[in-house]
């Protein structure tokens, strides 16, 4: 979770990637199923038969829906659909939450996904439940030389790497030891910042980095400030990035809280109401966010040729009050 709400659920920390490896060693393995495939086909054959907007549509410098309107209908879903179609994208942080929507969002896309954590049976969960052959599954730490070595080995060219992951702790600084300090400095910072490095070198041009934040950057809440401090370090890091690693893009995404299994690992169902209703109450879209809203920013960091070194946020104003 990128925000303060691990904080006021008792400073609690259960991460969706604080699971040993796979007892498979880490091998990774591709899912077959298909509703995904369907997408590029359904284009492919619409083109064939002329279902799609006609050339002279634009003729009188408008746009003609109403001759046409089921052809302008299938031209949206095309290309709004296949955008990555032929991209490899890795996802560090897979396994749920932000990043498993991530993953199910670029698969729509029509990209090849690896999806990589550190829990091989809940990586192999979540690639199942998209049903798609293009997910495939790596584990890994992103924290570790090895697990990082193990993520750039996955594929000779890379077109887009996210990363979701972290190792954080919630505890007041004066109660904290060096260990736990330095597992959230890994997985936040020392990692994403030497697999950035790594992976901007099998990255084309167009290729773009993209890592995940959080609102403690500029509401820190006490007894998160080791929080506070590593997601400030990647709005800083991405900035200077962007500079090394030019042409590549290089960007975070910072959200307030989110609505994930997080929650149901820390507090009751009761008392997530209780605190969702407040936060809705105070933040400006009066809506907490999904994981669904994240993806759609991330995917706005990947995609948008004008955009580096730059913070995205979709936190909802939360850092405003």
């Amino acid at each position: 979770m990128a925000g303060n709400a691990e904080g006021l659920a008792r400073h609690r920390h259960v991460h969706s990637q604080t699971a040993p490896t796979g007892r498979d060693g880490g091998a990774w393995r591709c899912f077959t199923g298909g509703p995904n495939r369907v997408l590029h086909g359904m284009a492919s054959r619409n083109r064939k038969a002329g279902r799609l907007a006609p050339a002279g549509a634009g003729d009188t410098g408008k746009e003609d829906r109403s001759s046409s309107s089921t052809a302008w209908t299938m031209q949206e879903q095309t290309q709004g659909t296949d955008t990555m179609h032929h991209q490899t994208v890795i996802v560090v942080g897979a396994s749920s939450g932000m990043g498993l929507a991530a993953a199910r969002l670029f698969l729509e896309r029509g990209a090849t996904v690896w999806m990589v954590a550190r829990d091989m049976e809940r990586l192999q969960n979540a690639a199942s439940s998209l049903g798609s052959e293009r997910a495939r599954v790596l584990s890994a730490d992103v924290g570790s030389d090895e697990g990082r070595a193990r993520i750039v080995a996955v594929a000779p060219q890379v077109d887009h790497l996210v990363i979701t992951a972290a190792d954080l702790v919630y505890k007041p600084s004066q109660a904290l030891c060096e260990a736990e300090v330095m597992r959230a400095v890994r997985s936040k910072v020392v990692g994403p910042y030497l697999l950035a490095a790594a992976c901007a070198a099998r990255m084309p041009e167009h290729g773009s980095i993209t890592l995940v934040s959080g609102v403690a950057a500029e509401r820190p809440i006490a007894g998160g400030s080791v929080t506070g401090m590593v997601n400030g370090a990647i709005n800083a890091m991405v900035r200077g990035l962007a500079l090394e690693l030019a042409p590549i893009r290089v960007n975070a995404v910072s959200p307030g809280w989110v609505d994930t299994p997080f929650w149901g690992q820390v507090a009751s169902a009761e008392r997530r109401e209780q605190l969702f209703a407040a936060m809705r109450d105070k933040i400006p879209t009066r809506r907490i966010s999904t994981v669904e809203d994240v993806a759609q920013m991330i995917e706005v960091a990947m995609t948008n040729k004008a955009v580096s070194g730059t913070t995205l946020y979709v936190d909802g104003g939360q850092r405003l009050v």
